[in-house]
């Protein structure tokens, strides 16, 4: 359940109109009630606005998306994950491209080859 315009300005320190005026930017998704109110998700209002904290005096400030989240993984450890990921999708790729090839080199041995003339039967060439 969604939390009103109102009560999301309480929460961050901001006004309502500043809410607002986000809802209608598209940087906070919200949906309007039956009776016209907007209804914000928490988790929503929180990904761009910090919530209003108890007198370290940053309440106002704006969210910024490119800090890592304290409980995920580095930065440098997915690097290195994607660097293993890669080498395992380019050794793949090389062992499917070796699979092809030999199987188109057994394909050709087991392909019918067309019969010999009973004229290069008799003198024995191929």
């Amino acid at each position: 359940m969604g939390i009103s315009a109102k009560e999301a300005s309480t929460l961050t320190g901001r006004s309502k109109q500043a809410i607002i005026k986000s809802i209608n930017m598209g940087k906070i998704s919200a949906v309007k009630d039956v009776d016209g109110s907007w209804q914000i998700e928490p988790v929503e209002l929180f990904r761009h606005y910090a919530p209003l904290s108890t007198g370290d005096g940053n309440a106002h400030q704006e969210v910024d998306e490119r800090v890592q989240p304290v409980d995920g993984p580095s930065v440098d450890a997915l690097q290195v994950e994607v660097k293993l990921l890669r080498e395992m999708l380019a050794a793949t790729h090389d062992t499917i491209v070796d699979l092809r090839h030999r199987l188109d080199d057994m394909t050709s041995l087991v392909t019918p080859q067309p019969p010999r003339s009973w004229w290069a039967r008799l003198l024995g060439s191929v």
